[in-house]
């Protein structure tokens, strides 16, 4: 069975699966409506099987044994191939015999999807996902326009970043989300992500600090203040921000309030560092006044 998949991409064409399968279909009109009762929707059978012949040289496909009965040491191997495996399904379909008088029932039954596979391969497609994503501020905004977000939203989108970086000490980074950076108070930089749905991530975790340091009194007054404000802002539980590092806030939860969470940024940075007020305060206590210095 592997070696028949592995050796199938030095054979196999596009044109090869779309030969076989035509004539099994009958005609092109009756492979048309193969195809879409195969994939639920309109799909040209040329680009199909292109996709089929890309999908075998990435070795991204499905091994499937169909037997009457398969020995334990086969569901091990297959269990194990299928957990490591995350662009290859391989699985175990038991097809069951049983007779009751003159009629017979075939009973199947699946192994190798285990839940550590499924979680394994789910990890690996949405890799696939955000792989394919183009990076870049064009990106972005080509993503926000063509989002089923009301335009009222996709407007408050547009005023919110030219918000935020026009407030001193706020960054923007585009990557495959709108970043926004508050490098000199969160000690891991990052406040938050825009997401291309219109939804916001909330870094919180950044708020911890790197190992071997501490936060500053100016960085405790910083994230004291922004998880206050969290809870009321986009009604999040205390457990939320206390164990979620990375929770999300839907569009109709924070674009509302968008302008409040400007606000609060600008509050953030305009939190006084301790050590420059004390240093401050020290330099006019010691400076003398007009009368001692004789002036």
């Amino acid at each position: 069975m592997l070696e028949y998949a592995a050796s199938g991409r030095h054979y196999w064409t596009a044109s090869d699966f779309r030969s076989h399968a035509q004539n099994a279909a009958g005609d092109e009109s009756k492979l048309s409506q193969k195809l879409k009762e195969l994939t639920g929707s309109e799909i040209d059978a040329e680009q199909f099987f292109v996709a089929m012949e890309k999908n075998l040289q990435r070795s991204k496909m499905r091994l499937i044994f169909f037997l009457e009965d398969s020995p334990l040491e086969l569901r091990s191997i297959v269990e194990f191939l299928n957990g490591q495996l995350k662009d290859m399904e391989v699985l175990i379909v038991e097809a069951r015999q049983y007779k009751h008088g003159d009629v017979r029932f075939v009973v199947p039954w699946v192994f190798g999807f285990t839940e550590e596979a499924r979680v394994a391969k789910r990890d690996s497609k949405a890799e696939t996902v955000r792989d394919l994503l183009p990076k870049g501020e064009a990106a972005f905004w080509a993503s926000i326009e063509a989002s089923a977000l009301a335009e009222e939203w996709k407007d408050q989108i547009r005023d919110f970043v030219p918000s935020a970086i026009a407030t001193c000490g706020c960054e923007v980074r585009w990557l495959r989300t709108c970043m926004v950076d508050l490098p000199d108070i969160v000690p891991r930089k990052t406040l938050l992500a825009i997401n291309r749905d219109g939804s916001i991530q909330l870094y919180l975790a950044c708020w911890t600090p790197k190992e071997g340091s501490t936060l500053t009194e100016q960085q405790l007054t910083a994230r004291s203040k922004f998880f206050n404000k969290l809870q009321p802002m986009f009604d999040l539980s205390s457990d939320d921000s206390q164990t979620k590092q990375y929770p999300t806030v839907s569009p109709d939860k924070w674009l509302p309030k968008s302008n409040e969470l400007v606000e609060l940024i600008r509050h953030l940075v305009a939190v006084p560092a301790k050590s420059e007020t004390v240093e401050e305060t020290t330099t006019a206590r010691a400076a003398p006044s007009p009368s001692q210095a004789g002036l």
